[in-house]
């Protein structure tokens, strides 16, 4: 249970995503990105240390809230200051193949799903009683906590913290002084435990298949050195589709956002894409269900864009939404020549 301080921090601030939940690695050479430029939406940093490893020169993030720059700043100040085992240790939920063998039992899930769609119309009492009389109940808390905590033990340990200070602090007071905070006011245990989404995230040997910067200790290594030439702008996610002079020459927005109409964002940023630059619209899994879903493709050809569905490896991780036999698609937009 999180304490009262901890509930208030999370409403104040949010969770975080520890890593990207897409393999980047899977479809980084689609694009041209050595001694180019990058504009990204995330909130892991893991698209821009995923370029930079490939030779981007220009990164600019966008991030929703002022949390996801905390925390990219953090990622960057960890390949800065520790060793790749060092930063999967620090970072990551999952060791190898633990998440598997939680998604083995994702059928509790569903059921547990099933169960409160089937009790919504009945009075809160008597739904309670159907959901707590599941003979699956206590192996459902079990996923659910096991899901929600890893099983990393050393994950945000106060040592590689420690390290990473200083750096952290030259790159951003502001981040410096959140995860300061969240050291001297929660134990290690308290933070992950809380303050974490564990949902879509990888083990770490999908870690690595999916980061070309994770792929092995010498391609890190190499990383790290670019990175010091790289250190990213960041931009507030809203300020991405506003007038800017700036062009790059990739944008990849690749994460399901059905909070904004589709097209006319993409429409927005394309303004600022270079004339022969590529466009990641989106992860096609996040869409293909949607019926509009080609509507859309159809609106973007007329407003002068070519359209390309490209498909990578597989996804990575099991996808609750009945699909993980489907290969992982990304939908690539480009300018059309006049």
């Amino acid at each position: 249970m999180a304490s009262k301080r901890m509930i208030e921090t999370i409403r104040k601030y949010g969770v975080m995503a520890p890593f990207s939940s897409e393999n980047i690695a899977g479809y980084i050479d689609t694009f041209d990105l050595k001694d180019k430029s990058l504009l990204t939406a995330s909130y892991t940093a893991d698209s821009a240390l995923n370029a930079i490893s490939v030779g981007c020169k220009d990164v600019t993030i966008a991030y929703p809230r002022p949390v996801d720059k905390y925390y990219q700043y953090l990622k960057y100040a960890g390949i800065l200051t520790l060793t790749r085992d060092e930063y999967l240790e620090f970072f990551s939920m999952y060791k190898k193949d633990d998440l598997a063998k939680a998604w083995e039992e994702e059928t509790l899930w569903d059921k547990f799903i099933t169960s409160i769609i089937k009790t919504k119309d009945l009075p809160g009492n008597i739904a309670l009683e159907v959901l707590l009389s599941l003979p699956d109940l206590p192996r459902i808390n079990s996923l659910c906590k096991k899901l929600r905590t890893g099983d990393n033990n050393r994950r945000f340990n106060k040592k590689s913290f420690d390290k990473m200070k200083p750096v952290l602090k030259a790159l951003s007071e502001e981040a410096y002084d959140y995860f300061y905070m969240l050291f001297d006011e929660f134990s290690p245990r308290e933070i992950k435990n809380n303050l974490f989404d564990y949902f879509g995230q990888l083990d770490e040997n999908n870690l690595i298949k999916a980061n070309r910067y994770l792929s092995s200790s010498i391609a890190y290594d190499e990383t790290k050195e670019k990175v010091k030439d790289v250190i990213p702008t960041f931009v507030k996610e809203e300020d991405i589709t506003l007038e800017s002079s700036k062009k790059y020459d990739n944008i990849w927005l690749p994460y399901d956002d059905e909070s904004v109409d589709f097209v006319e964002r993409l429409e927005k940023v394309a303004k600022n894409l270079q004339g022969d630059g590529k466009i990641l619209a989106s992860y096609v899994k996040y869409y293909i269900r949607n019926p509009e879903f080609y509507c859309w493709i159809e609106e973007l050809k007329e407003s002068g864009f070519t359209c390309c569905v490209e498909e990578i490896e597989p996804s990575l991780v099991p996808d609750r939404k009945n699909i993980r036999n489907q290969n992982d698609s990304i939908l690539v937009l480009t300018k059309k020549k006049h």
